[in-house]
């Protein structure tokens, strides 16, 4: 009876992961171009300026502003692949929620790009408690996160 309900435990696990499909392949119709934050608009625009998700953790008054700044590839389709944490702050907890608004976000290409050159780019993602302002809190964060060796 036990190597009954295994097998079918076994075979139910199995037929369910082969329904997981593999998400698209990154597509590059061009070598990738590393480009600063500042620059970043010239090759790829945000469709969404904002986006928002159920957080697993929320910010909380006493912590109302954190950040996370991500490394990422943008392909020449405008999807989103590699990424990578820059830096968190004050600490990680935000970096799973960091990481789901990355893969949610969707870019066309500017209209300098139109040969759809993929990129390399960072982007600092801000948590707040509400419609808290870390700017209003802390005026040098306006520029991105403190320094870790300030």
């Amino acid at each position: 009876m036990k190597k009954f309900f295994s097998a079918v435990f076994a075979t139910a696990f199995l037929a369910g992961c082969s329904g997981i499909q593999p998400g698209p392949e990154p597509y590059y119709a061009a070598p990738i171009v590393d480009v600063t934050e500042g620059s970043s608009t010239d090759y790829w625009v945000a469709t969404r300026d904002r986006l928002t998700l159920r957080a697993g953790v929320l910010p909380s008054r006493s912590q109302p502003c954190s950040f996370v700044k991500l490394r990422f590839t943008i392909d020449s389709n405008g999807n989103t692949f590699d990424p990578e944490v820059v830096e968190a702050w004050p600490n990680d907890t935000f970096v799973p929620d960091a990481l789901k608004l990355m893969s949610m976000q969707k870019f066309r290409p500017a209209e300098t790009n139109g040969e759809r050159m993929p990129v390399r780019m960072s982007v600092t993602s801000m948590f707040t408690y509400r419609d808290v302002s870390c700017e209003e809190i802390h005026p040098e964060f306006a520029s991105g996160p403190p320094d870790e060796t300030s």
